[in-house]
């Protein structure tokens, strides 16, 4: 894990301006970045379902298992 942190923080060094380095973990900010495209998706399912075209379930193990064929017994 620590050669994989060291890689995505060099990573993310050259293509974002996190600011200074002790303002938050690297944690944080892929955090964010889940919940953000969660926040995305629940407005997107909200409009979706008040216009009368629910989306469904939008959780990733439902995609997942609708797409395998899991929990067809």
């Amino acid at each position: 894990w620590p050669r994989g942190t060291y890689k995505a923080e060099i990573y993310l060094n050259g293509t974002l301006d996190l600011g200074p380095r002790d303002r938050f973990p690297l944690w944080y900010f892929l955090m964010h970045i889940i919940e953000h495209g969660s926040q995305q998706r629940a407005d997107a399912a909200t409009l979706l379902t008040h216009y009368g075209q629910s989306p469904g379930e939008l959780g990733f193990l439902e995609f997942v298992e609708s797409r395998s064929g899991a929990g067809d017994g």
